[in-house]
């Protein structure tokens, strides 16, 4: 049974917020009825100080994604009903697991980030509403050792630097070479990177592009 602050949020998303800081405003009223404590959770990150870019110089609200964008992007891609796979590169909270949970409670989360303490907050909250199907996951996408997991959407924020960003890029044209591969990618620099240095992603099949974000297929 889907906890009962989905209807709560789906109520806060029922209309299409007015600018991008209207967006982030009702994404902190919603962070706030789930109850998570970033606050603490900020503190451990900037204390640890570690090589890897963690965001910590913006708030919590300016690196993730509104639940308003989360929920177009579910609502754009005409998805069939069948459970489907998500793969979120760079997940920080865990958002996307939560607007899942609103709209799609069948499918199933993966997600994985860099820092320790955002995966154990994340996975706090995921376990309070119940979402049995969302994992959040401890891993440094960047490095050779990481290896992208079978999906059927993959989501990629603009996250660390280009070397980064290009390695989980060139990851999933080596996949796409198998199968058909689907991306969400949302953010200026990993758009820009998309469009000049892998164009295999929308030389197929045209991308949907929307303000903030695009979304690419490449060929069967």
């Amino acid at each position: 049974m889907n906890h009962p602050i989905f209807e709560e949020i789906k109520n806060i998303l029922a209309t299409r917020p007015n600018d991008y800081a209207s967006s982030k405003d009702r994404s902190q009223l919603i962070d706030d009825r789930i109850g998570f404590d970033y606050t603490k959770t900020e503190a451990r990150v900037a204390a640890r100080k570690t090589a890897h870019q963690t965001w910590t110089h913006i708030s919590v609200q300016g690196f993730q994604t509104p639940y308003s964008e989360l929920k177009e992007m579910i609502h754009s891609l005409g998805i069939v009903d069948d459970p489907m796979k998500w793969c979120d590169l760079g997940a920080g909270y865990g958002r996307l697991a939560i607007a899942l949970g609103c709209y799609r409670p069948q499918d199933i989360f993966l997600g994985f980030e860099v820092d320790p303490d955002r995966v154990e907050e994340g996975n706090r909250i995921l376990t309070h509403l119940g979402l049995l199907n969302a994992k959040l996951s401890q891993a440094d996408i960047s490095s050779p050792d990481f290896h992208i997991p079978d999906a059927d959407v993959y989501f990629i924020y603009d996250f660390g630097h280009q070397e980064a960003v290009d390695k989980i890029l060139r990851d999933l044209k080596d996949r796409a070479l198998k199968q058909k591969v689907a991306v969400i990618g949302r953010g200026r620099g990993v758009r820009n990177w998309i469009s000049l240095h892998h164009p295999w992603l929308g030389q197929v099949i045209r991308p949907d592009h929307h303000l903030t974000w695009s979304y690419y297929q490449s060929q069967n």
